[in-house]
């Protein structure tokens, strides 16, 4: 950021949404500035070096290009946070899995109430964006690995940065590469150093993690049975908590999961979800029973999600109440009624995320005695909730999101 600015470039190609786009979030916080604009991909890869901007707004269908493209023709060349502002669209997901760190649900321009939510909603996620740390799947990863071999035109140990030939490690921006490299060598270590969106740090999508035939659910089985998993998850959490739900066996002991999330997006990821997972994924239903194989979501939108006991099983129960932390559905709120009705049969995951909502939640939960998992700095898109949850005690045990599903089976079959 310059003179604590963050610079935002608006990519839409609707000449009056991107006046409502630089108009609001200029007029709604004072550190914001709008240093450019762009009709369509093609333009905004051409504006964006120049402009160089911290964040970048992006409508996820646009002509020509679609977003997806977009992006893997831009973070190559230009390392930066990127929002989607989408309609609902399932593509938002596909386009997160690319290294965009976020989105925001397009506005009915024809409700000021809902205009002036999403420019305030926008804001927030611009500030927090512009910290953000840019997540590379791994094929751009190994693209950036390849563009930065020891021998090349510029010289050795050297890449390109805005055009020009730099020495490795002491440019003074962001490393650029070339969009072509992203079809080179699949191996490699991604060595950005700087930025030129100076609040930005690269870090790379770790690869699947495979975990051995042995690593299976040996744990008690009248203690699985009763076991209650609670996640929580905001900024980057949608790949995050892929990364960790991707590699649990289908027997894990039930899930509840409250990720932020607009209305009507919660349903498409927990179909996302439930094909690229062993377990059954579900967006939740009020009074649905938590069983083991099972994930449910808590639906985006005007309700909180609650564990509560009937029985012998426990079940969720939404309901509508206000935002806590600013949010509906709020981690805290599973995660408290969590360490009020599960207890020491518990495991709470904190995971990427903006402000605190779950911190103190996941710290009532340590308290009743539940397992707690946090995950680490270097992984988080965004440390922000783990980083709180961890300086008040609330974790037991912090981890690589990578990681955490081995730290979690580590536990389970101790029980």
């Amino acid at each position: 950021m310059a003179n604590g600015k963050i610079r935002v470039f608006v990519v839409d190609d609707s000449s009056v949404f991107v006046k409502f786009l630089t108009e609001g979030l200029a007029a709604e916080d004072p550190r914001i500035e709008i240093v450019g604009y762009a009709m369509n991909p093609s333009e905004a890869i051409r504006k964006i070096p120049t402009a160089k901007p911290d964040v970048v707004t992006m409508d996820i269908e646009m002509p020509k290009i679609n977003g997806i493209e977009f992006l893997k023709e831009l973070l190559p060349t230009y390392l930066v946070p990127v929002i989607l502002v989408s309609s609902l669209n399932v593509s938002v997901f596909d386009a997160l899995a690319n290294g965009a760190v976020d989105f925001v649900k397009k506005p009915d321009m024809s409700r000021d109430y809902s205009a002036k939510f999403f420019i305030t909603n926008l804001t927030n996620k611009v500030i927090g964006a512009s910290t953000a740390r840019v997540q590379l799947p791994r094929a751009l990863r190994n693209a950036n690995a390849a563009s930065q071999s020891p021998a090349g035109s510029a010289g050795a140990g050297s890449v390109s940065v805005g055009g020009r030939a730099s020495a490795s490690g002491s440019a003074a921006s962001a490393p650029r590469f070339t969009a072509g490299a992203r079809a080179q060598a699949d191996n490699g270590q991604n060595s950005a150093s700087g930025s030129a969106s100076a609040a930005v740090k690269t870090r790379t999508a770790s690869p699947t993690i495979i975990l051995p035939n042995s690593m299976r659910i040996t744990g008690s089985k009248s203690k699985m049975d009763h076991t209650v998993i609670a996640l929580g998850a905001s900024t980057g959490g949608t790949e995050a908590t892929l990364q960790v739900l991707q590699q649990l066996p289908a027997d894990t002991p039930g899930i509840v999961i409250t990720q932020h999330m607009p209305e009507g997006f919660t349903a498409m990821y927990a179909q996302r979800l439930n094909r690229l997972c062993k377990m059954e994924v579900k967006e939740a239903v009020d009074g649905e029973v938590i069983s083991r194989g099972k994930i449910l979501i808590a639906p985006g939108g005007s309700r909180h999600m609650k564990v509560v006991r009937l029985g012998g099983h426990y079940t969720v129960s939404l309901f509508t109440a206000d935002k806590v932390n600013g949010h509906c559905p709020s981690v805290d709120v599973l995660f408290r009624s969590v360490a009020q009705t599960v207890k020491s049969d518990a495991v709470g995951i904190i995971l990427t995320g903006m402000g605190q909502d779950g911190a103190y939640g996941l710290l009532e939960m340590r308290k009743a005695g539940a397992y707690t998992i946090g995950q680490n700095k270097e992984s988080c898109v965004v440390y922000g909730m783990p980083m709180v949850a961890q300086n008040i005690g609330a974790v037991a045990i912090q981890a690589a999101c990578e990681t955490i599903p081995n730290v979690l089976l580590n536990y389970l079959n101790k029980l």
